[in-house]
């Protein structure tokens, strides 16, 4: 854990989605869809939670690095 601290790193627990740096909104569903059988609505659930973390800390990246 003081690893990801010390070099800035944030973690999920969806670890096999790898590296969502950088990924849209589609790459999360293909990542999601390839390794996890979701029903339709956990699917739903589940890729919003992701997207909206991946989304939010990037734009809190951007806005920090100005």
């Amino acid at each position: 854990m003081s690893e990801l601290l010390f070099e800035g790193f944030v973690c999920i627990s969806w670890a096999c989605i790898g590296n969502l740096a950088d990924v849209s909104k589609e790459e999360v569903k293909v990542r999601l869809e390839s390794y996890y059988k979701y029903e339709a609505q956990q699917f739903g659930n589940r890729l919003g939670s992701v997207s909206a973390f991946v989304h939010t800390k990037q734009a809190r990246r951007l806005y920090r690095d100005r």
